[in-house]
Order: C-alpha cells, then sequence, then structure tokens
C-alpha cells in the first residue's frame, strides 16, 4: 500500500516538474516581429496613457 502510494507521488510530480511553465509575455522570443512588439508593448505600459503607441497603430493600419 505504501510503495503504491510513494509511486503515485512520484509520477505526480515527474509530470509537473517536466512540464515547461508558460511565462506569457516574459516568454524568449526568436522572431523579430514579435521581440519589437514586446518591446513597444511595455513602453506602453511604462508610459501610462499617452496613447502615442495606439495611434501610430492606426494611422499604419489606415495607410494599408
Amino acid at each position: 500500500m505504501l510503495k503504491r502510494i510513494i509511486l503515485h507521488i512520484q509520477r505526480l510530480l515527474s509530470k509537473s516538474y517536466n512540464k515547461p511553465l508558460p511565462l506569457g509575455r516574459w516568454n524568449i522570443e526568436i522572431c523579430n516581429e514579435k521581440i519589437n512588439n514586446k518591446i513597444d508593448l511595455a513602453n506602453e505600459d511604462h508610459c501610462g496613457t499617452c496613447s502615442k503607441y495606439l495611434n501610430n497603430i492606426l494611422n499604419k493600419n489606415i495607410k494599408k
């Protein structure tokens, strides 16, 4: 009985340690476009509600 409990715990622990954690916005990106987008979003978050970034994106979409 104790052996089964230990095996169960080992399986649970091994599965949880092998899964990569989703880092979301802090994930390391390889694509330059994604990197630049993250930089722009981080700058917008830092600056606050100046909405300069939003206006630039809207102007680019209108030009397309």
